[in-house]
């Protein structure tokens, strides 16, 4: 036996009430579960066992059982001929408790022996715990026990086999299953025992289930089963449609209470028993299926359940219907949960029933990223959308319905065309109203791009902790984007890496924001290369305006990683114009004062990130720590000790509310030496500065000026100018090779690996 200790202790802790059910279909595994318990090595009373069959309907035949049974099995001293009146005389001069297991107890008809059963329940019996096995609720009082809190039950979804027990179950058996191989099977089955058995085939199955149970119903309830068994569902409405009765409802809640594979309202048939109906409708009653799935199909269409009316309107080869369905009525539902649903209806559509079917195709393969030639306002959203462009994509959801489900969609689109022409307010409102519509209309897929669309808009306004609220949970490609963007601002290289690695970009607007994340990534981690591989791919035709700009500010960024700082600056372009702030102009202005910078030009980077502060423009993706580290390093170039502080103190104001790290990581070691004297400012968020110490290079020992030799100091010199190697050797009338020698012993002495960092490195130290 599976060692089921989560079923064993519910029915101990059961013995202190008056009566235990444990119900549930055949096949469930009720009595095995019982003699598993009363067999255990945690059951220590005495116990009897009557398994009862439609003959005991006699009372003197089933208390003549019961009285054998209890002198047999838990030495009690009944007299016979027995009642029921013998057997709880007999119980309660009983000096300790006794079990008493009626198993099948639902085979008993009403009528006299019921009827005594009854009134031993009425009885409070303090020596007798009273356990009842049975497939359906039997006819018996236990209301009154179930109020009073006396009954303890066990039903199908407590027996109902977890994953761990079918591994458990099959290790028994001689074999081996993996764990996802056995929640599969636990999925598939719902877990029922007689279809979790290794040796449970669908032959084996099929066979338990006819000569179990449909062999046991009457004729009509058994027709009433197969005809509804080609639905998911059962309303009580939709079943007598099918089954042509206008006594469904009391046909449904016959199965309930007789817990024939059937739960829940509406009603839903279990899994592996459907599937078996299923199979037999498609024997016994094979001409009359096309009639069947034709009367669902127009259910459904009148009851608002466009995508099961296209499913069954297939099911009955009624091609133009289902395509009609799927194009018109279930429109809105190619954005909610059912569009895997709706993909495959059209998948089974013949390629010459008729334009609907070609609509309907068209559609489809929109949705999918395929090229199509837009034939309707709907399809247009979807090709504009894929494609990225917001002109298109604006002018499609203006033709969209203004009411309805589709409204969503209309919103989404029209917020999302706003987003990538960087209209941030527009965008953001016009989104939170989609994501509000989409909810109510059941449109997940619409909710989930809107939300993650309003999570772009607060990251690029500097909010990365609303961001990351905001984030839809169905994972999407721009979700995954925006999260790895926050992570890596948060100073997590692990998670953000892990957000980039889980997005499958198949839209081209998609991948070029990948394409954007992962290339600024790589360059603040140090892999120029890898960052310059990675922007090619966001590069192309049909990019949005604001990812076009983006991917100008992310190119300037590389450049100046690859010493290029005045092509940076080319790069930029308009968006460190500040009269008219950019949504990028945040990061934009930071790039061009990094540059300013790295050219000798302190001033003027601290000119433009004062004007940047006065502009009101949005300082997203860390821009406004940025600027404020900036800020500090121009300051300490400029020699104004006061500034370098202030700017210290505002940027990690900015930083520590947001937790903020990415921004000191990108500054590098100049800062982290600029920090290493300002440790007063960092005394003031501990928590902040524990971590940034464990994220920022330490910074080297600082070498003795006189360790520098004259001609080392001459080159040193030369290193902030735009000169090459070779052109500082013809400066000084000697080799490139003894300027390489004296940068080598110069970069050792200094603690620096490249020509940028030895000039912070010496303008830090005061050698130039």
């Amino acid at each position: 036996m599976v060692d089921r200790a989560r079923l064993i202790g519910e029915l101990d802790h059961s013995t202190c009430r008056q009566v235990t059910v444990v119900s549930g279909p055949a096949g469930s595994g009720k009595t095995s579960l019982l003699a598993s318990w009363l067999g255990g090595s945690t059951f220590f009373r005495p116990a009897a066992w009557v398994t009862l069959d439609p003959d005991d309907a006699e009372p003197a035949r089933l208390w003549a059982y019961v009285r054998a049974a209890l002198e047999r099995s838990a030495g009690v001293t009944v007299p016979a001929p027995s009642t029921v009146e013998d057997v709880a005389s007999a119980i309660e001069a009983l000096p300790e408790p006794v079990v008493l297991v009626l198993d099948n107890v639902g085979c008993l008809p009403a009528g006299p022996a019921a009827e005594s059963l009854a009134s031993l329940l009425r009885h409070p019996l303090p020596m007798l715990h009273l356990v009842l096995g049975t497939r359906g609720h039997p006819e018996l009082p236990l209301g009154r026990l179930r109020l009073a809190g006396e009954l303890a039950e066990i039903g199908s979804g407590e027996l109902a086999f977890t994953p761990a027990e079918v591994v458990q179950l099959w290790h028994l058996r001689g074999l081996s299953i993996s764990d996802d191989e056995a929640a599969i099977l636990v999925e598939r089955t719902e877990g029922w025992a007689a279809g979790i058995c290794p040796d449970g085939s669908d032959d084996a199955v099929a066979d338990f289930l006819r000569g179990e149970v449909l062999a046991a119903l009457p004729d009509d309830v058994r027709d009433f089963l197969l005809r509804t068994s080609i639905v998911d569902t059962l309303d009580a409405e939709l079943a007598g449609e099918l089954a042509g009765r206008a006594d469904a409802p009391r046909l449904l809640e016959l199965l309930r209470r007789e817990d024939i594979f059937v739960h829940g309202e509406p009603a839903t048939y279990w899994r592996p028993f459907r599937e078996f109906l299923h199979h037999e409708a498609g024997i016994e009653l094979a001409g009359e299926l096309p009639e069947l799935h034709r009367r669902a199909a127009g259910w459904y269409a009148a009851h608002g359940a466009p995508v099961n009316a296209a499913r069954h309107a297939a099911d009955a080869g009624e091609w133009a219907y289902a395509a009609s369905v799927a194009v018109h009525s279930g429109a809105p539902y190619w954005f909610g949960p059912q569009r895997a649903e709706l993909t495959r209806v059209v998948d089974r559509l013949p390629d010459d029933a008729g334009p609907e079917v070609t609509a309907a195709r068209t559609l489809a393969a929109a949705v999918r990223g395929e090229p199509v030639d837009p034939s309707d306002a709907l399809v247009e959203v979807v090709v504009a959308r894929h494609r990225g462009d917001p002109v298109a994509l604006l002018a499609a959801a203006n033709r969209l319905p203004e009411a309805g489900p589709l409204r969503a969609v209309a919103l989404e689109a029209t917020g999302t065309a706003q987003l990538w022409e960087g209209a941030l307010d527009d965008a953001d409102r016009t989104l939170t109203a989609a994501v509000a519509t989409a909810e109510r209309a059941g449109l997940d897929v619409t909710a989930a791009d809107a939300l993650d669309g309003r999570a772009l808009v607060q990251l690029l306004r500097g909010r990365p902790h609303l961001a990351a609220e905001l984030v839809g949970p169905h994972e999407t490609v721009l979700g995954h984007l925006v999260l790895a963007l926050v992570h890596w601002l948060w100073g997590d290289a692990e998670e953000a890496g892990a957000h980039i690695g889980a997005t499958r970009a198949e839209r081209p607007v998609d991948a070029t924001v990948r394409a954007l994340v992962h290339a600024r990534m790589l360059r603040s981690y140090g892999d120029i290369a890898g960052a310059r591989a990675a922007l090619a791919d966001a590069r192309g035709p049909g990019i949005p305006p604001l990812l076009r700009d983006w991917a100008a500010v992310v190119d300037a960024e590389v450049r100046l990683a690859e010493d290029h700082p005045d092509t940076a600056l080319r790069a930029l372009g308009n968006l460190v114009h500040l009269h008219d702030p950019h949504p990028l102009a945040g990061p934009a202005c930071v790039t061009a004062a990094r540059a300013f910078l790295a050219t000798s030009a302190p001033a003027r980077a601290s000119s433009l990130l004062e004007a940047l502060q006065r502009s009101g423009a949005p300082l997203g993706l860390g821009a406004r720590v940025d600027a404020w580290l900036v800020g500090a390093l121009a300051a300490e170039r400029l020699g104004h000790p006061g500034a370098v502080s202030i700017a210290l103190a505002e940027g990690l104001a900015a930083a520590v509310p947001e937790s903020l790290f990415g921004p000191f990581l990108e500054a590098g070691g100049e800062l982290a030496a600029l920090l290493a004297r300002h440790r007063d400012l960092l005394d003031a968020h501990r928590s902040f500065a524990d971590r940034l110490a464990e994220l920022l290079p330490a910074v080297p020992a600082e070498p003795a000026t006189q360790a520098i030799t004259e001609r080392e100091g001459v080159v040193l010199r030369y290193l902030p100018t735009l000169l090459t190697m070779n052109e500082i050797a013809g400066e000084l009338c000697v080799s490139p090779n003894t300027v390489k020698s004296h940068l080598r012993s110069l970069y050792r002495k200094l603690g620096v690996g490249t020509r940028r960092d030895a000039v912070h490195r010496a303008r830090a130290l005061g050698l130039i």
